[in-house]
């Protein structure tokens, strides 16, 4: 359950840091985001001279949380930090695709479903 202002670590090669979360798109009522969800960011702290800049607005992925996560075959799952990816190559703007499948960003389907590796350049549409 990562709610409203909650601080993410970001784990990609974005060159952020950390990042706040400020709101989850569509959500009407929904109070709390919960793994694969696509939400809005402003990053909190960057890496030096990367393209991301601290107070810039990004969509994120979440794809780890502290809160335990039931599974459909009853087990639970958690983590020990609260993380999101930023490195989305259509929903940000300031993304470069690499040739490099070790430094190729991850990405979310279109229907936000699934978290999938990106290979190679790709039209961002």
């Amino acid at each position: 359950m990562i709610q409203t202002y909650t601080r993410l670590t970001v784990a990609d090669n974005s060159g952020a840091k950390v990042i706040r979360l400020i709101n989850i798109p569509g959500s009407g009522k929904r109070k709390f985001a919960h793994v694969g969800d696509v939400v809005v960011c402003n990053v909190r702290e960057a890496a030096p001279n990367s393209p991301v800049r601290k107070g810039e607005v990004v969509r994120a992925v979440i794809i780890r949380q502290a809160q335990g996560r039931r599974r459909p075959d009853g087990t639970y799952i958690k983590f020990d930090d609260n993380a999101a990816v930023a490195n989305i190559p259509y929903l940000a703007s300031y993304t470069g695709l690499t040739d490099s499948p070790d430094k190729c960003p991850a990405a979310v389907d279109h229907k936000g479903e699934d978290i999938i590796l990106l290979g190679g350049n790709m039209p961002v549409p």
